[in-house]
């Protein structure tokens, strides 16, 4: 398993790159400053690194902190490519689920609105503890929006939840 510092020794974090760059390759397809790291089918980077593969903000994590993360780690403005040590924190999976963009098959514009035709009301949600929290219907989309925002400052939801892919 890598270390702080073998990592330290091969590396040096970059905020311009929003990571970790090449500072002594190991063949002569790394270049200094190159950014380490190529692109997985889910949106994060990862290395191949003394053939173990690693995901770069755990790397990044590692550099700073001398240890892993004891969690999950969280990109705070979503962009999982970006992976300044200001950008990453060690969360629990549910603290992780309250900072996620807005489903794609959302139809409200806002997460844990939606229409109800049983009710021909607005229902509003929230999950917390594993298990769903209805909030009630409402007349108006406002009325049920508010509820929603304030459950989510309750339940302390990070304030980027629900942002736009």
């Amino acid at each position: 398993m890598i270390t702080q510092g073998i990592l330290k020794t091969r590396y040096l974090y970059s905020e311009k790159e929003k990571g970790l760059v090449w500072d002594t390759p190991d063949n002569f397809r790394q270049k200094n400053g190159k950014t380490l790291g190529t692109n997985r089918p889910d949106g994060y980077l990862s290395a191949n690194i003394d053939k173990k593969m690693y995901l770069i903000h755990r790397l990044v994590w590692l550099y700073h902190y001398g240890e892993f993360p004891n969690g999950f780690i969280d990109h705070i403005d979503g962009d999982k490519t970006n992976n300044t040590i200001d950008n990453l924190r060690d969360v629990t999976p549910e603290e992780s689920n309250r900072n996620i963009p807005r489903p794609a098959d959302n139809t409200s514009g806002v997460v844990g609105v939606s229409w109800s035709t049983h009710a021909n009301m607005w229902l509003s949600r929230i999950n917390h503890e594993k298990r769903t929290i209805n909030l009630g219907y409402f007349k108006d989309f406002e009325d049920a929006v508010s509820a929603r925002k304030q459950a989510e400052v309750n339940y302390k939801y990070h304030s980027n939840h629900g942002r736009e892919l």
